[in-house]
């Protein structure tokens, strides 16, 4: 049985508070090196629930754009990084761009392998 795949255009609930977090950024409201608003707040103030609010925290953190220190997140890069990050990550979800991916990690690796053995003590 053949199944199409859906496509979706539209943005996800959790990118669009990404880009809210962006726009805060840009505008001076979020600061690097500051702590984020609560996750109460940050829901309240965005009209977003919590739920894709912790989903959108989850990949700011697993970018390496904030940090967590149990309830408390810390904001560690600017809105260009996560942008840089986003775009890489949904071009490499491209078909065509695997593949590509794929060789350059090839390429990459072999090179990563050749200066471990000439590194290693």
């Amino acid at each position: 049985m053949q199944i199409e795949k859906i496509q979706i255009n539209t943005p996800r609930v959790p990118e669009l508070i990404m880009l809210a977090l962006t726009t805060a950024i840009d505008q001076g409201k979020l600061q690097v090196g500051s702590d984020l608003p609560s996750e109460r707040d940050l829901s309240e103030s965005l009209g977003v629930g919590r739920g894709s609010l912790r989903e959108c925290l989850a990949i700011l953190e697993f970018m390496g754009a904030i940090e967590s220190r149990g309830s408390r997140k810390r904001l560690l890069r600017n809105s260009d990084y996560i942008r840089k990050v986003t775009q890489w990550v949904s071009s490499a979800n491209q078909l065509d761009s695997r593949k590509t991916f794929t060789e350059f990690r090839r390429v990459i690796e072999v090179g990563i392998a050749e200066l471990a053995c000439q590194r290693a003590t």
